[in-house]
């Protein structure tokens, strides 16, 4: 073929066959009983000496929420409400810790499902929500209308089997989808479950979720939840022992094999009451991906808070738990308002001027590379809808559709490296509020023969 000529792989013929490979599904079962409450740790072991596919964990459960709970309604009078869960079954988890021989490999972040909720806010898209995860993971809040308070209170209680099949952090985001637990050594998984405060109150004498919010309003007690028939399912291959020797002899020509992940950090600047506000936090890391900001009342986690509606979002949710609320706290609801912001790092600003809410909108498409045609898109459809409840800043400081074996992130090791997140010109803000904000990482597990394992964060 001449000089400058390609061959699309589409053209040529190939045919190749993977030599003693199977595939088999165990079901794990929790170390402690199988019904947990809100607060419970639950605990499983992963097979040893296999090749787990991370992909395929999975979580199964039947949950069902209280009934019959009172509060003082709008009208001052007393009423029943029952509690209902949030969209997604990841709302229902606080913290997921990761421990390989003893080593923890994944810190207890704070507030995992505040985490999920951001992330799955630009990498999530409409079409996945309405369907998949509609289906298997619960991902809308069920509504209730024309129940009055003469009805059983059973026909306004969530009762149903849920899926938990996506993972953040060691679990699903690592630079290998299989991990083999005959080199790594045992691993076990700590789950700790949301608080109560995650539910909403449907009041029985309503329709839908929502519970006016006013000067006669008392959130209702004893919202609750409980998981039953809890189980966990992991799918395990075989291959060639090609592989088990390919491995073995890079740990005796290596000083390490090394398995990047992802790590998340989150910093909080409680008691927020004026128009403007700096967040300074500090880490220290070998990779700094991306930013995530938000805002939110402080009472966001309060239990018994009415549920938000969004009767404007025709595509997306209908209501949103306010535990997830995340307002933007800009002066103009369709247009830019007020609101302006930037991140700096060691007093390098990022952008170099001061961003309006439209940039951060797009922004959360740009920093999940999804501004191309064929991009699936994310969940806010409107900028209203991002505005009152998914007002996530976000910034980008790897470098593009790089996998997550390549750290190209911002290093910040072995220097005295301060971020701050800045926001001006906020409008409408409560008594009080929060500024919440999530660092995404890439640590580097590091393995050595005999099961020695660290980590270089």
């Amino acid at each position: 073929m001449s000089e400058g000529s390609f061959l699309p792989q589409n053209l040529a013929f190939i045919a190749k066959k993977m030599e003693g490979y199977s595939r088999n599904r165990f079901r794990l079962e929790t170390t402690s009983a199988d019904t947990a409450t809100a607060g419970r740790i639950i605990t499983i072991n992963l097979p040893e000496n296999s090749l787990c596919d991370m992909h395929s964990l999975a979580m199964w459960a039947d949950v069902n929420t209280s009934n019959g709970t009172t509060f003082t309604g709008a009208n001052g009078n007393a009423s029943n409400a029952v509690a209902k869960l949030p969209a997604d079954t990841t709302s229902l988890i606080r913290s997921v810790e990761v421990y390989i021989n003893g080593v923890q490999v994944q810190q207890g972040m704070a507030e995992y499902n505040t985490v999920a909720h951001i992330l799955k806010a630009g990498r999530g898209n409409i079409n996945n929500d309405e369907t998949k995860e509609r289906v298997v993971n619960h991902s809308r809040m069920s509504s209730v209308t024309g129940v009055t308070a003469s009805n059983s209170n059973s026909a306004a209680i969530d009762d149903l089997s849920v899926c938990i099949d996506k993972w953040y952090g060691f679990l699903n985001e690592c630079s290998t989808r299989f991990l083999p637990t005959d080199l790594l050594g045992a691993i076990q998984i700590r789950i700790t479950l949301a608080d109560n405060s995650v539910l909403s109150p449907n009041e029985l004498s309503n329709d839908g979720l929502a519970i006016s919010d006013d000067s006669n309003f008392s959130p209702p007690v004893g919202l609750s939840y409980t998981m039953n028939n809890m189980y966990f399912t992991i799918d395990t291959i075989s291959l060639d022992p090609m592989y088990s020797m390919a491995v073995r002899d890079m740990l005796q020509r290596e000083q390490f094999v090394p398995l990047n992940y992802k790590e998340y950090y989150t910093f909080q600047l409680d008691g927020q009451t004026g128009t403007s506000y700096t967040n300074r936090f500090s880490l220290s890391s070998t990779s700094i991906d991306k930013i995530y900001a938000v805002q939110r009342p402080s009472s966001y986690n309060n239990e018994g808070l009415p549920a938000v509606d969004l009767t404007s979002n025709a595509e997306g949710d209908r209501f949103i738990a306010k535990f997830f609320e995340m307002p933007l706290y800009d002066s103009a609801t369709n247009k830019n308002g007020t609101y302006r912001y930037n991140f700096s790092i060691n007093n390098i600003k990022h952008p170099q001027y001061q961003a309006r809410a439209l940039e951060a909108a797009r922004d959360l498409a740009f920093v999940n590379d999804k501004l191309h045609d064929k991009s699936p898109g994310y969940i806010p459809t409107t900028l209203s809808t991002f505005k009152s409840v998914y007002g996530i800043v976000p910034l980008t400081l790897c470098h593009p559709e790089q996998p997550i074996s390549v750290q190209s992130g911002y290093n910040s090791k072995g220097i005295n490296t301060q971020l701050t997140f800045e926001a001006t010109g906020l409008s409408g803000v409560p008594s009080a509020y929060q500024s919440f904000v999530v660092v995404e990482t890439t640590p580097q597990l590091r393995i050595a023969a005999g099961r020695n394992l660290a980590v270089s964060h």
